[in-house]
């Protein structure tokens, strides 16, 4: 083979013409290729040479850029990303149109489409940022905290500190609920640490692949919601309370004038005519005084008629009772029927009541379990209104993998990755946010510290703020785009329930051929443990790097230790999106067995 000069080199040796992974080319495909490289190398000289004699360039051309590129296969089977289906490298290898076009800004409103489908939500605020999940959790932080504003974050592994450190360097009051890798939080924890912080921002993460765990969400958004709402229910209640005492108030003056008459019917039978005509009159003028206050009790019923229909619209808006307010209640209404039973012993002791008043004691006691009632139904609504504090969930390797509902599950910000079970390139970060983060986000006395994370230019630029025009805000990975576009589309042709079942059945079958290698997983509960990463505990005796070390040289296959205060404590193993498969679980088994086999194992 005689190749004329580099240009035709380059050609010959381009990736498009190689058909296949350079580990599987023979040996004296091999050969001849390092031997043009070096041949170009050599080549190159002279020309740099020449060239720098009539150029005034300080730094030559350099010879590795010369060279073919070269992209070895792996099987990626560690935390992300994860090898990437064909179809999603064919979207991205498309012709490149401008980042402004209208067919860009139609594939971008796609992209919403399928972000939302995944995402379960229906904010309008939907993008992806240009970038990875950080870009997207110091989008989050940045758009929704302001300098010397409380934050509290749950650290249990690596993301919770990344998201301290951000929002501490933006200026924000941090405080963090720690426990180490693997641990999770109750909902009791997390309540007590917002009430004692008030922050207004409380960060948590979904899928921990540093430590392989999946959180519970259920909950959590109840929490974290507007203390203004408890204090108009409040002053609703105490509305309440006075309105019952009105009415109390008026059956008692009714009591009072069916009394009047009765007497005055008595005296009417005993008088003289003359007497009798007066007091004709003097009962008109009652009998007019009573109309009057029929009239006004006619209104005041009304008034709670009306009433009690604001209280039900407000209770179809708002949330479940909390224990402790119900026990309130409860104790409440515990004394109201200790006041009744002992009213209704000294009812029964007094011989000369009539049968009406006892008809009047049954009016009361059903006002006073109506006044219970309606106690009841307004604290009812107070439970989901407890605090002003967004909800900010961290789902990068959970998505896809693991059920997740924001608008369901009362998220306000919940952001992604695409190079993990969303099965993209990486480069592109999903995020959402809903109503109430925009009304933080919108009405902040500061501009955000990043001009690019900025939402106020970026809800333009996806065509989120309602104008019809879209500015020109920054470059975005056009490429990134396309590929994220066709990642989402095969979430959504597979079917968002089907991709959770598929993820947990793949990871049951690893785990149980993990624990028939004689190996500990790391998170013992399995409802906490998360199927798209699987934690190792490292096996006693074994050095984690060299076992690491021993598959990817063996086997061509990722896999990884932990992170950040999961180092030194387990391995961890991906497979997610296209990995995600019982083939690839019995490869990952077959080279733990043979690096077990073949690595030292040290005494302890």
């Amino acid at each position: 083979c005689e190749i004329s000069n580099r240009g035709e080199l380059r050609s010959a040796l381009s990736p498009g013409r190689t058909m296949f992974p350079m580990s599987s080319l023979c040996r004296g495909v091999r050969l001849l290729i390092q031997q043009h490289a070096a041949a170009l190398e050599c080549c190159s000289v002279p020309c740099t040479r020449a060239s720098s004699s009539s150029s005034s360039l300080h730094v030559p051309p350099p010879a590795c850029m010369l060279r073919p590129l070269e992209v070895p296969f792996r099987y990626l089977f560690g935390p992300g990303p994860s090898n990437v289906s064909p179809r999603v490298l064919s979207a991205g290898g498309r012709p490149i149109i401008g980042h402004q076009h209208p067919e860009m800004f139609e594939i971008m409103n796609d992209i919403k489409e399928g972000i939302r489908y995944a995402f379960q939500t229906s904010n309008l605020m939907t993008l992806a940022m240009s970038g990875s999940g950080h870009t997207a959790m110091e989008c989050a932080v940045f758009n929704v905290v302001e300098p010397g504003e409380s934050v509290l974050v749950s650290v249990n592994g690596v993301w919770g500190e990344r998201v301290a450190e951000i929002a501490e360097r933006m200026g924000a009051e941090v405080h963090t609920l720690v426990k180490p890798p693997g641990g999770h939080f109750s909902n009791e924890e997390i309540e007590k640490e917002i009430s004692k912080h008030k922050p207004v921002l409380f960060f948590l993460t979904h899928g921990e692949s540093s430590a392989g765990l999946v959180h519970p969400v259920d909950g959590i958004g109840d929490i974290c919601r507007n203390d203004v709402l408890i204090k108009m229910m409040m002053m609703m209640m105490m509305m309440m309370k006075m309105m019952m005492m009105m009415i109390k108030m008026m059956m008692i003056k009714m009591m009072m004038m069916m009394m009047i008459k009765m007497m005055m019917m008595m005296m009417i039978k005993m008088m003289m005519m003359m007497m009798m005509m007066m007091m004709i009159k003097m009962m008109m003028i009652k009998m007019m005084m009573m109309m009057m206050m029929m009239k006004m009790m006619m209104m005041m019923m009304m008034m709670m008629k009306m009433m009690m229909m604001m209280i039900k619209m407000m209770m179809i808006k708002m949330m479940m009772i909390k224990m402790m307010m119900m026990m309130m209640m409860m104790k409440d209404d515990d004394d109201d029927d200790k006041d009744d039973d002992d009213k209704d012993d000294d009812d029964d002791d007094d011989d000369d009541e009539d049968d009406d008043d006892k008809d009047d004691d049954d009016d009361d006691d059903d006002d006073d379990d109506k006044h219970s009632h309606f106690n009841h139904l307004i604290t009812e609504t107070i439970i989901s209104t407890r605090y002003n504090c967004l909800l900010l969930v961290d789902s990068v390797a959970s998505l896809g993998a693991s059920p997740l509902l924001m608008d369901q599950q009362k998220i306000d910000i919940l952001y992604t990755g695409s190079q993990k079970a969303l099965n993209a390139p990486p480069g592109t970060a999903p995020i959402s946010f809903n109503e109430r983060a925009c009304q933080k986000m919108f009405n902040r006395k500061t501009k955000p510290v990043s001009y690019l994370l900025d939402m106020t230019h970026l809800s333009n630029y996806w065509g989120n703020d309602g104008k019809a025009a879209r500015m020109y805000h920054h470059t975005g990975p056009v490429s990134g785009f396309f590929s994220l576009r066709e990642s989402l589309s095969i979430l959504t042709e597979k079917g968002l329930e089907n991709s959770w079942r598929q993820h947990r059945e793949v990871a049951e079958y690893l785990w149980k051929g993990l624990e028939d290698l004689g190996l500990q997983l790391f998170i013992k509960d399995k409802d906490l443990r998360l199927p798209s990463v699987t934690t190792i505990t490292i096996p006693e005796g074994y050095d984690w790097k060299e076992l690491l070390t021993y598959m990817m040289k063996h086997h061509q296959m990722e896999m990884t230790g932990g992170l950040g205060p999961s180092i030194g404590l387990v391995l961890r193993v991906g497979l997610m999106g296209y990995n995600c498969n019982t083939f690839n679980a019995d490869k990952v088994l077959a080279a733990l067995a043979d690096a077990l086999k073949h690595c030292k194992k040290h005494k302890a």
